[in-house]
This record gives structure tokens, sequence and C-alpha cells, in this order.
């Protein structure tokens, strides 16, 4: 009887005290959000400086590093230790376990990853006995960064919620749940420092395409009124290329209109 009462005091206070530490949680992450939010600038210094902090209290993380992806770069943001600078490191393909994760689009979890065969020292964070932990932040289907942190404290064996620890575990539901909750923010931050380049492309190329019509409808225009339409295209496409090109089709069309005229004029006798 005194076994199955010290047990159940056991689990009671097991119980209490991982929902004490569900709640710290979700405190370190809702004051995540807020500072994220309140930040007056939009800067990635004042971002990593908050989720070092954010995930220092969540899963004792030692270090923390991210990489942001910008189409085929991969562009590693470093800073000193008490976050004064930041500097960059650009990466032209993916290597190292932020690569596999990259290419994955799943998170990476290892024990003491410089013995892993994927690991790069240039992109990944030194962990000899540690535990690494690599994530993706994804925003909707796009993948926006990976985040990357250590810790010296590995997770606690098994699934069983009510023997939380401080150390993450991908087993256990409410550690998934909070570190989602913060990537779904953190890739809303994200999207307003590092906006994506194809979509910035496409609307680079959709508004030549519109210039390129217009100065086409203006030198149809000149045309019809007996203008020199190269003057006008010319200005409407900053003499370029293509407005060289417009002005000689509109050159040889009025050729063309103007060759029946003279085939049917009478010949003199």
């Amino acid at each position: 009887i005194l076994g199955q009462a010290a047990a159940s005091h056991l689990r009671s206070c097991e119980s209490k005290s991982s929902q004490q530490v569900q709640l710290l949680r979700k405190d370190a992450v809702i004051e995540a959000c807020h500072d994220l939010a309140s930040m007056k600038g939009t800067g990635a210094l004042p971002l990593l400086k908050t989720l070092h902090k954010t995930y220092g209290k969540l899963f004792r993380a030692k270090r923390m590093a991210m990489t942001v992806v910008q189409n085929t770069r991969l562009v590693r943001l470093v800073t000193d230790d008490e976050f004064r600078s930041l500097t960059t490191q650009d990466f032209a393909k993916a290597c190292g376990l932020v690569g596999a994760v990259v290419s994955e689009r799943r998170s990476v979890i290892c024990f003491s990853p410089e013995s892993d065969s994927r690991y790069n020292s240039l992109i990944d964070l030194p962990a000899a006995r540690e535990m690494s932990y690599t994530f993706p932040i994804l925003d909707g289907s796009s993948l926006r960064a990976v985040v990357q942190w250590t810790s010296s404290e590995r997770p606690a064996k098994g699934s069983r919620e009510a023997s939380d620890s401080l150390a993450y575990n991908e087993l256990n539901s409410k550690h998934r749940e909070v570190l989602d909750q913060l990537h779904e923010f953190v890739a809303i931050y994200l999207r307003r420092i590092f906006p994506n380049e194809s979509i910035a492309a496409k609307i680079t190329t959709t508004m030549n395409k519109l210039r390129a019509i217009g100065a086409m409808r203006k030198a149809q225009q000149a045309m019809e009124a007996g203008a020199d339409p190269g003057a006008s295209t010319g200005s409407a496409l900053g003499g370029s290329a293509l407005g060289a090109l417009v002005s000689k089709v509109a050159a040889a069309n009025k050729k063309q209109q103007e060759e029946p005229a003279q085939e049917d004029a009478p010949k003199p006798e």
C-alpha cells in the first residue's frame, strides 16, 4: 500500500512539474512573439538575439544559428557573442546538416553531430558530445530559413509527456506544438526582412513586358499619325535595343502599306 501511495504521489508531482514547464514554454513563445512584433526596425540582428534567448528558455539551447534560404543561395547569419554586430556567409549550394534540412524539408536531430558524415564545420554549429537540432522554418510551401541550436542536455527517453524534460524531445507532442508556433511567427518576420527573390524577379519581368507593350502601342500610334515611330519608341524604351527593333518593324510595315498604293497608281504615258 505504501509503495502504491508513493508511486501515485510521484506521478502527481511529475504531472504538476510537467504542467509548470509547459506554461513556462508558452510564456517564452508569447514573449518572443511580442518582442518581434514590437520591434520598430526590421533587422536580422534583433531576431537572432530574441531567438537565442527563446531557445534557451524553451529547450536549454547553448548556441543558436540561422541560415536564410535565398533562391539557390544559403546565407548564414553570424553574430558576435553579445549580438552587437552581424556578418553573413554565402553558400552557393546546400551543404552540412543545414543542407540536409534544405534538401529534405525536415528536421535533423543527432548527438555529437561532428561524427555525422553530413556535418560541415563551415555552416554547422560545433557540438562535440552535445545534441544538435536543425529545423526548417516554412512559410506555407516555401522554405524561409533553417535554424540550428545545440544543447548539452539529452532528451528523456520515450514519449511520456508527464515526465517532461527541458531538452527537446521529438516524440513529445507538446514540444512540437510550441516549436511550430514559434517558427510560424518567425517565418512572418523573415518575410519582411528577406522578401522572396523569385517573386521580385517575376514582378520585374512583368513590368518590363508591360513597358514593352506600351512602347509598341506608342510606336503604332506614331506610325498612324505619320510621325517617326522611332522617336516615340526610343524615348519610351530609353533608346534600348528593343526600341530600335520596334522602330524597324514599324518602318517595314509602313513601307509595305505604301507599296500597293504605288502599284495601283496610273503609269504616265
